[in-house]
């Protein structure tokens, strides 16, 4: 056939389409083929002619054919193009969503394979097929190193074939890695790998330690709690886990608890050589419970002859310092609500020196405590973002603080862990500062000791 008969051919069969001759129109296409089956053009045309006649399936095998032999020639653009215009007819197919990630991923357009490798997997979990889909997590995580959360999913899907080694080898991996990055931001996801690992190799302590860590610098008490529960033998001799479980119990008001805890703990640093860290334990313990000098007395002077009375003056002087500083905060209340009440008499903005003295206070102590966190110095953080809250919430009570100030004080309160006060209004002023009362004891004012076990 000569090109003159071609281009008749051609011309007739579009004639035949523009007349809704379909069946002709692919006869005259099938003439083409016969003489030049490699002719994708026309291949393509007869696809489409297909989808007229709703034979969706026919025109998919010819568009896959096409697609194929375009890839195999390196002709990646235009194999992609007509895949795409197979999901058109048929999202759900696994080998066509397949075969376009590989393109995308020959053609190193790694953010489009992973997108359609996404689905691929999603489709072989609904169909709970767990061997193909590890296939496809494998090859997403090698396409994207860096991405935690593929290599998590992988793991998962490991897991899920019933590897958990295997899975368990990828969250430590994963964990080393973002340990080494040393980014604040990371945080969130290292608990849940330490989760993850601790769940089948309990006996990683320096993660439970570390987790333990993390939870305090959040203020996170319970969480402790919950962790230390699941590995009390480890706990009851570790100095540094045991100090903040004392610790912890105190600032939830569980006296009898934490002092029970700071006695073991004077105990396992007496017998670790460490009669210094041991009598701080006991001084927590005078501090909590003054009435247990008695019961404590022969211990301490067991380790240190005199030592009682040296405890004594130190508790003494911890005690005078929170009645100053609760004395403090009582009489600035009164005067900031004197404040307000004379405010109230008088027309514009109520702002005074004493409130702008207090926003300055309060900022400044919220950018240290942040400054603190951020370097690591976790006693010394929220000292100062205790101070701040403190500071925000007076703020609030004489109505001069705004949204900024009421979200700061939400954070603070879920950081460090304290009740909520009542949503902010102008109190009614007090007439005179009530007399100065002894402060009860607590956490907050039990200073972290300077040396290597910082939570005594």
């Amino acid at each position: 056939m000569d090109i003159i008969n071609k281009e008749k051919i051609l011309e007739h069969a579009k004639k035949l389409v523009s007349e809704g001759k379909f069946d002709r129109a692919i006869a005259e296409y099938q003439k083409l083929l016969s003489l030049d089956p490699d002719d994708l053009r026309i291949r393509i045309k007869v696809a489409e002619l297909y989808v007229k006649r709703k034979q969706i399936q026919d025109a998919i095998n010819i568009y896959t054919e096409v697609a194929q032999k375009y890839a195999e020639g390196s002709f990646y653009l235009k194999a992609a193009t007509v895949y795409k215009g197979i999901l058109r007819l048929n999202p759900s197919l696994i080998s066509v969503n397949t075969a376009l990630a590989e393109l995308y991923e020959k053609m190193g357009l790694a953010q489009d394979a992973l997108y359609q490798y996404q689905i691929v997997a999603t489709s072989l979990e609904q169909k709970n097929d767990t061997e193909a889909m590890l296939a496809i997590r494998e090859k997403m995580a090698g396409l994207d190193p860096e991405n935690t959360s593929l290599k998590i999913r992988l793991a998962e899907t490991f897991q899920l074939k019933g590897e958990a080694e295997k899975a368990i080898d990828i969250y430590e991996e994963l964990a080393n890695h973002l340990r080494t990055k040393k980014n604040p931001a990371n945080t969130d996801q290292l608990v849940e790998l330490y989760n993850k690992i601790l769940s089948h190799r309990p006996e990683r302590h320096e993660l439970l330690r570390e987790l333990c860590q993390i939870f305090y610098r959040r203020g996170e008490w319970k969480e402790i709690l919950k962790h230390m529960e699941t590995s009390k033998d480890f706990v009851s001799g570790d100095p540094e886990l045991l100090a903040m479980q004392a610790e912890i119990y105190a600032r939830l008001n569980q006296i009898e608890t934490a002092k029970s805890r700071y006695h073991d703990l004077a105990a396992l640093l007496n017998s670790q050589g460490d009669p210094d860290g041991a009598l701080k334990a006991f001084e927590n313990i005078l501090y909590l419970g003054p009435e247990d000098e008695e019961s404590i007395s022969g211990e301490v002077e067991s380790i240190k002859e005199g030592a009682l009375d040296d405890l004594r003056k130190k508790v003494e002087t911890r005690r005078k310092k929170a009645v100053e500083e609760e004395s403090k905060r009582e009489e600035l209340d009164v005067k900031l609500s004197a404040s307000a009440q004379t405010e109230e008499k008088l027309p514009g903005p109520p702002v005074t020196a004493d409130v702008e003295r207090l926003k300055k206070e309060a900022k400044s102590c919220f950018d240290l405590g942040q400054t603190y966190k951020m370097t690591g110095l976790v006693g010394e953080a929220k000292a100062e973002l205790t101070k701040a809250l403190a500071a925000y919430r007076r703020i609030l009570s004489v109505g001069q603080g705004d949204s900024a100030t009421i979200k700061r004080v939400e954070d603070l309160e879920r950081y460090l862990n304290v009740a909520a006060d009542t949503q902010p209004s102008r109190p009614t002023p007090k007439t005179e500062a009530k007399p100065a009362k002894p402060a009860k004891p607590n956490a907050a004012t039990l200073p972290a000791s300077k040396k290597k076990i910082s939570f005594v």
